[in-house]
């Protein structure tokens, strides 16, 4: 049986890398990540499209969410 191509779904478009996570892995959902870095959602994704905050891991088709290590990395870089 051969698996269908994950479908991203929103403002997520064929430029955004969406990168498989590790194990053991904290994933933070978009909620956490504009609590954790007090941006809005639309700031967020236009940093990401150019190239300026951590590219989204797929969790699920549809679904995205940030590694926690990725998200501390960036802040401690601002």
């Amino acid at each position: 049986m051969q698996m269908a191509e994950p479908v991203a779904i929103g403002p997520i478009t064929e430029t955004t890398q969406c990168l498989p996570a590790p194990a053991g892995t904290t994933l933070l959902p978009m909620a956490k990540v504009t609590e954790h870095t007090s941006l809005s959602r639309s700031t967020i994704y236009r940093l990401m499209h150019s190239g300026e905050f951590p590219k989204p891991v797929q969790v699920s088709p549809g679904r995205v969410a940030w590694r926690d290590s990725d998200l501390a990395d960036w802040l401690s870089r601002r």
